[in-house]
């Protein structure tokens, strides 16, 4: 069950208290507020709010006080800040963002452009908090998120898993840091494919190591997968020396501790999308696609290759 969204207001405006709560509520959000900055601080410290709406002004003390409590902070430092007052000189909005906000609005405000401001500054911190580290991709936790928010939807899509083949023949024998690029490349590529053959809902995302995801619309899901991967192909001769690349093979230990003969590295890319039948949940879609890759990696050795399940979707 996904977990309710806290939002936090502090200000000292029984009004506007009221009003951004009802806004927020009607919106899903549960909502938390204080009129004075102890009491902020207080709940920002116990309640971790996904976002703090914080008045300037407040009676106790001043918010950019409490904006650098929280920032200073490592347990709560993380979490995205959004400036309100009826201040509008240039000090107090350089010295709100100096001090780590993510954003400022000005009363008196416009419900709507303030709501958006917070659904994009949650939108940004949430991807930025489960970001992997290496590709700054989106991790397991906004793909799933993604992927549960368009089954709800119901629209139609194409979801592609890809994953390199003899990734680990090839950090064995390059080691890691060349290993990281050969990540990097990938995401790299996945990315600008998209760009050309996408659409402006598409996402990418990095589950973790030698795995990707990709989702885009049904239309242009097979050039985008043939281009990802004659890209691919085409640049990963680059990351071998110009012996291995004329032989077009490696010798490593295998898993039982054998040398072993590994082809140089490729992908595999499972798609499946709800054009045949609606899925239900997130892991039905995850793992359908993985069987689709599985089956990619089982065509002739050191091929890339992508495979679309065309069946009808069975239901859970």
């Amino acid at each position: 069950m996904q977990t309710q969204k806290k939002i936090l207001i502090v200000d000292d405006n029984p009004g506007i208290l009221e009003c951004l709560s009802l806004n927020f509520e009607r919106r899903g959000f549960a909502v938390e507020t204080a009129s004075e900055s102890s009491e902020a601080l207080h709940k920002i410290h116990e309640e971790k709010p996904t976002l703090v709406i914080l008045d300037i002004m407040l009676p106790g003390g001043d918010g950019v006080d409490v904006l650098k409590n929280i920032k200073e902070n490592p347990d709560t430092a993380t979490i995205p800040v959004m400036m309100l007052t009826a201040k509008c000189q240039i000090s107090d909005k350089l010295a709100s963002l100096k001090n780590g906000a993510d954003d400022y609005v000005t009363k008196p405000f416009i419900i709507e452009e303030l709501m958006l401001k917070a659904k994009n500054i949650i939108a940004r911190s949430e991807a930025a908090l489960t970001a992997n580290p290496l590709t700054s991709l989106p991790g397991s936790p906004a793909i799933r998120e993604r992927v549960s928010e368009i089954l709800r939807s119901c629209r139609r899509f194409a979801f592609a898993y890809l994953d390199i083949n003899y990734f680990k023949p090839y950090n064995d024998i390059y080691g890691y840091v060349k290993g990281d690029e050969l990540i990097k490349f990938t995401a790299d590529i996945i990315r600008r494919v998209l760009d050309i053959h996408g659409t402006k809902d598409d996402f990418t995302g990095h589950i973790g190591g030698d795995d990707f995801v990709f989702i885009t619309g049904q239309d242009n899901v097979d050039a985008a997968a043939r281009a990802v991967i004659a890209a691919f192909d085409a640049g990963v001769p680059r990351f071998y020396d110009e012996e291995t690349r004329e032989k077009k093979y490696v010798n490593t230990l295998n898993r039982e501790g054998k040398i072993q003969r590994f082809p140089l590295v490729s992908v595999s890319i499972g798609v499946v999308t709800n054009e045949h039948g609606e899925f239900t949940h997130y892991g039905e879609v995850v793992e359908k696609a993985a069987e689709m890759k599985n089956y990619a990696k089982s065509f002739v050795a050191g091929e890339s290759r992508y495979v679309k399940d065309k069946r009808r979707v069975t239901n859970y």
